[in-house]
């Protein structure tokens, strides 16, 4: 980046569960402008149901930060849909978008179908993320037809203009314009890395990468904040083919800025499913193997729960303390804690937010 700016990503935590806002920042000198925004997961107000009240309603336990998602300082560039349970692609939460909303709404596969379904956004919005393709790391902006991310408000087009030449693609690449005539754009790429064994439609991960637009003088366009966002977890070895061919490829794009990921353990019966959410010890694989930079706890909230599903579930609370421990086990975490690596470990509040500088030099 140029002489005198830096790149900041501020991580708002909007609920005691999974939702968080993510707003990429070029800060120059004393000014700090907003280029994109990514909001996952939103579920605000209202229970989460799974086929009926009787099999499994949720509710938190704690008020949101804001009611509404108008409530926002602005319309989400982005919003992803992680899966298709209710606690993640919550139907009340995501009809209070305006129908001719801008938002790009990067679901997966199975979550994009219920969204179209309610027949309420534009189809063009709405983008189901197939499961990572290596292939895809050779494809360009082929699949953006009309709209890159902007910092400024620009009018939706009309329901009959389609975003893109396909709302199905593996790879979602969204070009950010650059920030002067001669300098380049940048890249907002959103990938879905679904866990082998996936009946459960629970353990997956989303990949985000942001390389910012550069100027003209900027000698080092490398810096490119990397994200993994798994709340439930998924194993390592299913997370490698993104990590291989785009992470490593990506100049930059490693250490990893950020992981998401539950710090609670929760399992049920094989026959209600099994293992619900990794805890801790998955985690502290994934941030290892990675360096993460930064993990924050996500979709922990001790929430409501009743209905015959949840009646066996068994849960064993995380920390922050036993987050950190578990980073340092084993010979790999002995050996990265004797090299000095150091992973800032959270756990946000409702309305606690973080913000990580990305320095010049990266």
């Amino acid at each position: 980046m140029s002489a005198g700016m830096t790149m900041t990503l501020t991580v708002k935590h909007l609920n005691a569960d999974s939702t968080f806002l993510l707003t990429f920042n070029e800060a120059h000198e004393n000014t700090s402008t907003p280029t994109s925004t990514v909001l996952i997961d939103p579920w605000l107000t209202g229970p989460s149901i799974i086929t009926a009240p009787w099999f499994a309603k949720t509710t938190h336990r704690f008020p949101s930060a804001i009611e509404h998602l108008s409530e926002l300082p602005r319309e989400p560039d982005v919003m992803i849909i992680s899966q298709n349970k209710p606690d993640h692609c919550h139907r009340e939460t995501l009809l209070q978008l305006p129908a001719k909303t801008k938002t790009i709404i990067a679901a997966e596969p199975g979550a994009a179908k219920t969204i179209r379904g309610w027949k309420y956004f534009d189809p063009g919005r709405v983008v189901a993320v197939q499961k990572y393709d290596l292939s895809t790391n050779n494809q360009t902006h082929n699949n953006i037809k009309s709209r890159s991310l902007s910092p400024s408000p620009s009018p939706s087009p009309s329901p009959s203009t389609s975003l893109f030449t396909s709302t199905s693609t593996t790879l979602l690449r969204l070009p950010i314009p650059p920030l002067s005539p001669q300098g380049s754009p940048g890249e907002l790429a959103i990938a879905f890395v679904p866990a082998k064994s996936y009946f459960t439609g629970l353990h997956n991960a989303w990949g985000i990468t942001y390389q910012p637009p550069v100027s003209p003088s900027d000698h080092n366009p490398s810096n490119v904040i990397s994200i993994i966002y798994s709340p439930h977890g998924l194993p390592l070895s299913d997370l490698q083919p993104y990590i291989q061919n785009h992470l490593a490829r990506l100049p930059g794009a490693l250490p990893l800025t950020i992981l998401f990921h539950s710090f609670d353990h929760a399992q049920n019966p094989w026959y209600l499913g099994g293992n619900i959410m990794a805890g801790v010890q998955g985690g502290a694989e994934i941030a290892r193997a990675l360096m993460a930079q930064c993990w924050i706890s996500a979709h922990d909230e001790p929430k409501v729960d009743c209905g015959i599903s949840v009646k066996r579930l068994r849960v064993k609370r995380g920390s922050v303390d036993q987050a950190i421990m578990s980073l340092y086990q084993g010979q790999s975490g002995e050996r990265l804690k004797e090299n000095g690596w150091v992973c800032d470990v959270r756990s946000l509040g409702v309305g606690e937010e973080i913000t990580l500088p990305l320095s010049p030099d990266g």
